[in-house]
């Protein structure tokens, strides 16, 4: 028989996991930036743009096409994006079966969000993805996995607004 505190410690595993990956990939970007020692961090503004002059991003349907980081395979499946505030919940349907979820933020023209994978009810794999957003409909984006450390790619454009489920 399982503790009965076992249902509050796998719901703590997202959001988790989510944090740090995105404490790691973020300190560990940052701290291997030029711009660290460059003046930017004398006005960080100059850096991060201005907070009230962020893109937008449409909520809705998004069309996926991907690059595996390790073959020049592309996937294809479609990415839901809802807004909350200013968090960005994500989940991306790949192929037939793979599914992940994330959260995100957005400052100036960028989204980073952590993800996991949790396909089957499991979590099998965790990563942070980073998106320009080039209009408020299209998103670019490289992606890293933790059980790999390479960097794929992702291409989004916006079909349709969200089902009204999901809203």
């Amino acid at each position: 028989m399982e503790p009965s505190n076992t249902h509050v410690e796998r719901s703590l595993i997202l959001p988790t996991a989510i944090i740090l990956v995105l404490l790691a990939f973020g300190v560990g970007w940052f701290l291997r930036s030029p711009f660290l020692n460059s003046g930017m961090m004398q006005n960080p503004a100059g850096f991060f743009g201005n907070a009230s002059a962020a893109s937008e991003i449409r909520e809705g349907v998004y069309r996926l096409v991907g690059k595996g980081p390790v073959s020049d395979a592309t996937y294809e499946g479609e990415v839901y994006i809802a807004r909350s505030g200013s968090i960005y919940d994500l989940e991306w349907h790949i192929a037939e079966s793979q599914i992940q979820r994330g959260v995100g933020i957005l400052n100036g023209n960028i989204l980073s969000v952590g993800y996991i994978d949790i396909t089957e009810d499991q979590i099998g794999d965790a990563g942070a993805v980073s998106y320009v957003v080039t209009s408020s409909e299209v998103l670019d984006g490289q992606w890293t996995s933790i059980l790999g450390g390479y960097l794929g790619e992702e291409h989004l454009i916006w079909m349709s607004p969200l089902p009204e489920s999901i809203r």
